[in-house]
């Protein structure tokens, strides 16, 4: 890894900035959105299970399997709620080799 000039952090720092602050306006002009869709999460022990154990750490079967472990829920029907959280943005997922793992990108908490 290399090492950036003061020139280069700058740069970034200020890119970081700019993330920072478009980040803040979407969810300013999506207010609404996400406080209907975060009572739906708080309503629903499988979307919580999914985000409370969605830490990137977890292949998708083994926290499939987790979430079935501590909610009893099916297969599709955590399936469908995973499905439904990255669309909504809830969740981000990495692929390492054959598996995905998914993280909580913390918009909705």
């Amino acid at each position: 890894m290399s090492t950036k000039s003061p020139t280069e952090l700058s740069v970034l720092q200020e890119i970081s900035d700019k993330l920072s602050q478009l980040l803040t306006l979407t969810r300013l002009a999506n207010s609404q959105a996400i406080a209907d869709f975060k009572k739906q999460i708080d309503e629903d022990p499988v979307f919580q299970a999914i985000l409370d154990l969605a830490d990137a750490t977890l292949s998708s079967s083994e926290l499939k399997a987790k979430v079935n472990e501590k909610t009893k829920a099916s297969e599709p029907t955590i399936k469908r709620r995973i499905a439904l959280l990255m669309e909504k943005g809830a969740l981000y997922a990495r692929k390492k080799g054959q598996e995905i793992y998914y993280g909580d990108t913390g918009l909705y908490s």
